[in-house]
């Protein structure tokens, strides 16, 4: 009986060292298993900005939900409605030299089914230039356009429109206006792109 066994089991000895000479190393990967080898990736990696939408410039609208403090809570509908570059102070007032003023015009509308305060609705807005500096809006009036009530309370269904003005100098590019509701606290900022 043994020497039965041992030519069987030379044959599949044999057998096994054939089959891994003749390309056992090269056998496609199982479905499921993991390579070492994978197709160059020619998608640029970019940083996803946080907006609700891509690239909304004037006219466009975008929402916003928050739950305070600062504002709400609920949701509101923001949008740009006209921007004023250059925009003219009023009351005899004029810029310093090589400053301008830009006013943003918008118009917020309460979305909810209950009152939505917002505590400074400046707080929330800001322009952006070409190198990415932020500006904050100033509190001067305008001819083209009236500022918000600080603060406000909205009631359902009702909106406001309102304009920010902005100094700049003569020379900056303005790219960009953002919405950050509740000052910001929620890390949420609406982008717009300016013509």
């Amino acid at each position: 009986m043994r020497s039965a066994r041992r030519p069987a089991a030379a044959g599949i000895l044999a057998l096994a060292a054939l089959a891994a000479a003749c390309g056992g190393g090269s056998r496609p990967a199982a479905v499921g298993a993991s390579t070492t080898t994978a197709a160059p990736n020619t998608t640029p990696t970019t940083v996803a900005p946080t907006t609700t939408t891509t690239n909304p410039t004037v006219g466009s609208t975008q929402t916003a939900t928050t739950a305070g403090p600062a504002d709400g809570p609920g949701t509101i509908a923001i949008t740009l409605v006209q921007v004023f570059d250059p925009a003219t102070l009023s009351e005899g007032l004029v810029p310093p030299a090589g400053t301008r003023y830009v006013a943003i015009e918008i118009r917020i509308q309460n979305l909810g089914q209950a009152p939505f305060s917002m505590q400074d609705v400046y707080g929330d807005l800001a322009v952006v230039d070409a190198p990415g500096q932020r500006y904050s809006p100033q509190n001067y009036p305008l001819t083209e356009c009236q500022g918000f009530q600080a603060p406000m309370t909205l009631p359902p269904s009702q909106a406001t429109l309102g304009c920010a003005p902005f100094a700049l100098s003569t020379a900056a590019q303005v790219q960009y206006f953002n919405f950050s509701p509740d000052l910001g606290y929620d890390n949420t900022t609406l982008q717009w792109r300016l013509p």
